[in-house]
């Protein structure tokens, strides 16, 4: 590190630009040596050297952080609590990737606190729970960045407020570079540009201010909902005596827990497993569902042993969680853990999985990628009380070819493998019974079909721009999931016909569903792989993909999104696709008309492995019920 200082210090704008990252990895390489007081002097340094150009920055909170992790280790708690809050409270305005180990010495820092003075214990806590919501994979900070270009069309007064910030960041980022670069050559500037790249920076700056200022007063609470934060009080708030909001955030050298109840929390650290484990685990049980093998109950049990057993007393009383995951374990529906280890070993098991004792038995699960959206769903109260019309879209038909994916995804031609396998994807036939499942249990009268060379991208958004896909409470897709594949595949997206659609690359990506104008309580996803990849290999990320994909839906306009993790047989399919939409009709939510959709299969020796039962998740708020039940 300090080579690589000595060698940039001198290049124009360095100091003020590239300088700064350096001293603050040596400022970590300092700590990690146990040499705390140089580490701060080098951090402060930092900061300081970053100044106003880059104060509400990623590499600022970034900054921030380590500087409570140095401060930490020289006991001065209160001082390193302060800069932890203000690190993630700029992150928390930043959509980028951040990692558990920025937080991890927060939480050390927290924990020994409350030791030392318990009564600070519920404002420690209730603030940790909110910056930990920081933590985030590329996945979900590129939903974010989507998220808030989506909210910038339109014609409102808002969209208007939104375009101008996102342009005044643009500009005051092009200012700073501007002024870095003018600063870093002082030898050959003049007075007056230098005046005038400063008069230019307080402007963009000025005009950023103003823009906040009024998003905040047209929608005080736009870059909460964002960025997905959200205070620890509102999700008691929307919680139910009898439901647990339990948000898992994977890491090393232990994870964290939160089990959020109407009426307390519970913070637990867990070094059950590693993350390399958990992810071991979670690929290996991906593998078994993926190549139809004998599933394993106590491997699963390892999951819950490691992340849900040590926070049972939490738990008790309660009859739904919620869950929000991370890194591997949003790839595996939490209802096909056992609770219990089987005194049969995997090994000797055969078919017959009836005596274990699985998640799904004991409570009604559901999902929510942040938060966030718990309480902007369960805030937005019901969509119509009124019997609506259902929309199921299926039979897929390939036809995309590898130039126009390559072309419309500008890519370059090494992703022409990555093309090739999205226009070589099969058609599924068995949708086909499928969406006359959805036509015989709503009623032909009620239902309106799109399959086959008609399920196209543009069918889908010229019925979203005519207004007429507002028109129907449930959305129905049976259609292949893609996922991120590396540099190829940047955005999660859903299969659609192609052949005879001239520039279709055969996707309707989250960017375009974002786009669609939907006023529905539930979109389905079936024959999805969403953790899967096209190259066939484990993604640890493709949970957080559907995250994506749901994050897209809420965004559009839907309550609630149902998804497969992995492929089901047609027949099966089709007999949980009948007992759900039975249980809807019947009113009951989202949630207990899954589970009893599942519990069926369950409890049946033919189908009790979870291969058969586990794969569809409800996500968002489950707790919501179909137009003509809730009314």
């Amino acid at each position: 590190i300090d080579e690589a200082l000595a060698r940039v210090s001198p290049v124009d704008g360095a100091a003020s630009s590239y300088v700064p990252r350096f001293q603050v990895t040596r400022a970590e390489a300092l700590l990690a040596l146990g040499r705390s007081d140089e580490a701060l002097a080098q951090i402060d340094t930092a900061v300081g050297n970053y100044g106003e150009d880059m104060k509400r920055s990623a590499l600022m909170g970034r900054a921030e952080a380590v500087r409570g992790s140095v401060l930490a280790s020289l006991g001065r708690d209160d001082a390193a609590l302060a800069a932890f809050e203000d690190g993630f409270a700029i992150l928390q305005r930043t959509p980028v990737r951040v990692s558990y180990d920025l937080l991890h010495p927060y939480v050390e820092t927290v924990r020994r606190v409350i030791a030392a003075q318990p009564a600070r214990r519920d404002a420690l806590v209730a603030q940790l729970f909110r910056d930990a919501q920081v933590v985030r994979s590329e996945v979900t900070a590129s939903s974010i960045s989507l998220a808030a270009a989506a909210r910038s069309e339109g014609t409102g007064a808002l969209a208007t407020a939104i375009r101008e910030y996102n342009r005044a960041v643009e500009d005051l980022s092009i200012v700073v570079a501007q002024k870095l670069l003018v600063e870093g050559r002082s030898g050959l500037a003049t007075p007056a540009l230098l005046d005038e790249v400063e008069r230019r920076f307080e402007d963009a700056q000025a005009r950023e201010e103003a823009a906040i200022e009024r998003i905040n007063t047209l929608d005080p609470d736009y870059f909460d909902r964002l960025s997905g934060e959200a205070a620890l009080s509102d999700v008691q708030r929307v919680l139910a005596a009898d439901e647990a909001y339990v948000q898992i955030v994977v890491g090393d050298p232990e994870s964290l827990v939160f089990v959020v109840r109407s009426d307390g929390v519970t913070m637990q650290t867990l070094d059950g497993l590693t993350v390399e484990e958990t992810r071991e685990i979670v690929g290996a049980l991906r593998e078994i569902v993926r190549f139809q093998l004998i599933y394993a109950p106590n491997q699963s049990y390892r999951l819950y042993e490691a992340y849900l057993e040590p926070v049972e007393a939490a738990l008790a009383g309660a009859e739904r969680l919620v869950f929000s995951l991370s890194d591997a374990l949003t790839a595996l529906p939490m209802e096909v853990l056992a609770t219990e280890r089987s005194a049969l070993s995997d090994l000797a098991r055969l078919d017959d999985f009836t005596d274990v004792s699985w998640l799904s038995a004991a409570y009604a699960v559901s999902y929510v990628p942040a938060p966030r959206n718990l309480v902007d769903l369960r805030d937005a109260g019901a969509r119509s009380s009124e019997p609506r019309p259902v929309i199921a879209f299926g039979d897929f038909q390939p036809g995309a070819d590898v130039p126009t994916i390559l072309e419309t995804s500008f890519l370059p031609d090494e992703c022409a493998p990555i093309a090739e396998a999205i226009a070589q994807l099969p058609p599924l036939e068995g949708t086909k019974l499928e969406l006359e499942t959805i036509r015989q249990t709503f009623g032909p009268a009620r239902t309106q079909i799109i399959e086959g060379q008609d399920f196209t991208e543009v069918r889908i958004a010229e019925a979203s721009a005519a207004g007429a896909l507002a028109d129907f409470g449930v959305l129905h897709f049976a259609t292949h999931g893609i996922l991120p594949t590396g540099d190829c595949v940047r955005r999660p997206a859903l299969s659609v016909s192609a052949e005879g659609v001239a520039g279709s690359d055969g996707l309707l990506t989250d960017v375009e569903i974002r786009r669609l104008d939907l006023n529905a309580d539930l979109v389905v996803l079936s024959a999805c792989d969403t953790a899967g990849a096209l190259d066939d290999d484990f993604n640890a990320s493709g949970g957080e993909a559907l995250s994506g994909l749901a994050r897209a839906f809420f965004d559009a306009g839907t309550s609630a999104v149902v998804a497969s993790h992995w492929p089901v047989g047609d027949a099966v399919t089709a007999q949980i696709v009948a007992d759900f939409y039975a249980g809807l009709t019947d009113g009951q939510t989202m949630a207990a008309a899954l589970r009893a959709a599942q519990a069926s299969l369950r409890t049946t020796r033919e189908t009790s492995d979870p291969l058969f039962w586990g794969a569809f998740v409800v996500i968002g708020d489950a707790e919501r019920r179909l137009g003509a039940a809730a009314g």
